[in-house]
């Protein structure tokens, strides 16, 4: 681990981490949590929280130019806005199906794809996990794990129906 990377990175960078990271944690616990308590609710809007400041901090992050100061990763940003838009709606309106698919889609596509490009080399999260290694395992494996545990997640109603037929 090289601490260093943090060091020298521009603020909406040091932001867009923590608060990515902290969504991370938090969302996985409350993946496997108990849903429809006040506890939820109160984690659930902690995590709203912290995915708006996650995808503003976004825009501020700039390195490899595509379209003005943007690359292909910010195409992300308008999706998870919509996410998060769309996720808050349907808990409000206490549609829990739609809400759920909406925080799996947001957790997984909004955090976890993302996640898994900033472990390619060359990426400050590859630098600051792997230092200056150019290896392409850590990326490989977490997105295996991603992909896997995404499609279960997705599809665990469909799986388990299948499997109790």
């Amino acid at each position: 681990m090289n601490i260093e990377i943090l060091a020298t990175a521009p603020l909406p960078v040091i932001i867009h981490l923590i608060a990515a990271l902290f969504c991370i944690m938090l969302g996985g616990y409350m993946l496997y949590g108990k849903k429809g308590t006040r506890a939820h609710r109160i984690m659930g809007w902690a995590w709203v929280i912290g995915m708006a400041i996650a995808v503003t901090s976004a825009l501020f992050i700039h390195g490899f130019e595509w379209i003005g100061p943007f690359s292909p990763i910010h195409l992300i940003i308008p999706f998870a806005i919509a996410g998060l838009w769309t996720g808050v709606r349907d808990a409000r309106a206490k549609n829990v199906r739609a809400h759920r698919e909406a925080m799996l889609s947001m957790y997984w596509g909004a955090l976890g794809i993302p996640f898994a490009l900033a472990l390619l080399p060359g990426r400050r999260l590859h630098m600051l996990l792997f230092g200056d290694s150019e290896t392409l395992l850590p990326t490989i494996i977490f997105a295996i794990v991603l992909t896997s545990v995404g499609s279960y997640l997705r599809w665990e109603r469909e799986i388990k129906n299948y499997l109790h037929r």
